[in-house]
């Protein structure tokens, strides 16, 4: 069986079980995944408290062939994660740009009053760089996503992808035409399930 696990990005309340996400599930499932949203939520959680619950969830779900797909901060959380659950394949969307490396390359004013200190902080602790070298450990195939509006939108984040997909020796970059940083807006989501379907 090929399952597909699904985590989104950053939001108090809203998971990839959500409705926002239906068009993505049943468009993977019509392609014979079986497709297992990542139905935990970021309240009252750091991102090392994810990480942690995602890897216990991943491990009572895996079947025998296991593919993770993470937007945003979900994708941090996948990268972070990826080295010790040792999944088929992973696909990274729209990267988040808050590692160590990134820290004194944006301002972190409006991150703080979205996300607070503590979850930032916890973030800063993660090198990007030894993220990817802890997946070049592994025979992991992964893929690195971005749209191609968050040129204009988070050109932090366009850099990021382009950097960690550089570092991972098993990567493929794609930038998604007309894209925005929604991985449940119509335009992301076809061009993931169209890569799904090759």
């Amino acid at each position: 069986m090929k399952t597909i696990f699904i985590l989104a990005g950053f939001d108090l309340h809203e998971t990839t079980a959500s409705p926002e996400f239906s068009q993505l599930r049943k468009g993977l499932a019509d392609k014979d995944y079986n497709v297992v949203p990542v139905d935990i939520s970021w309240l009252r959680k750091s991102p090392s408290q994810y990480t942690g619950e995602f890897i216990r969830f991943y491990l009572k779900y895996r079947t025998d062939v296991n593919i993770i797909i993470g937007n945003s901060f979900g994708a941090v959380i996948v990268l972070l994660s990826a080295p010790e659950i040792n999944p088929d394949t992973i696909y990274l969307c729209s990267l988040s740009p808050f590692f160590k490396e990134d820290k004194d390359k944006r301002s972190d004013a409006d991150s703080l009053k979205y996300f607070g200190k503590r979850r930032l902080e916890d973030l800063r602790q993660y090198s990007a760089d030894e993220a990817a070298k802890n997946l070049n450990s592994t025979n992991i195939k992964t893929f690195v996503l971005y749209g191609e509006k968050e040129h204009l939108t988070s050109p932090d984040l366009v850099n990021r992808c382009k950097d960690t997909a550089a570092k991972i020796k098993n990567s493929t970059l794609i930038e998604i035409a007309n894209a925005p940083h929604d991985m449940s807006d119509n335009v992301y989501t076809l061009a993931i399930i169209d890569l799904l379907a090759r």
